[in-house]
């Protein structure tokens, strides 16, 4: 569990954290660029800890989770790489993909729906 959870919050927390620093030292977008970009993806993360993780009751746990992994890993590139506001729909689709590691986990399950 200790394993799993680690793995977890590296994924949110190395995709979530110093994003907005990186916008703004690498890319010098503006504050109000910045925001729309995390409040997008940040949206995209609940969305996707809802949809995968009610995929996930029905394809397995470990198989949601794994392909979630490996679709965000595939997303990465288009996440760091464009110096645009296209980084709004890599955002979304990244943080869609973390948040579903999340959503299959049944603590999620518990706080969305309680």
């Amino acid at each position: 569990m200790v394993v799993l959870m680690t793995g977890f919050n590296a994924t949110s927390h190395g995709s979530q954290d110093f994003y907005p620093t990186f916008l703004q030292s690498q890319l010098g977008m503006d504050p109000s660029q910045i925001t729309v970009i995390t409040v997008v993806g940040q949206i995209g993360a609940l969305i996707g800890a809802m949809c995968i993780g009610y995929i996930s009751t029905f394809a397995g746990r470990r198989l949601t989770m794994l392909t979630a992994v490996v679709f965000g890993g595939a997303i990465l590139p288009a996440y760091v790489l464009p110096t645009n506001m296209s980084l709004v729909a890599s955002a979304f689709f990244e943080q869609f993909f973390v948040g579903g590691v999340w959503g299959t986990s049944p603590f999620t399950f518990y706080l969305v729906l309680y």
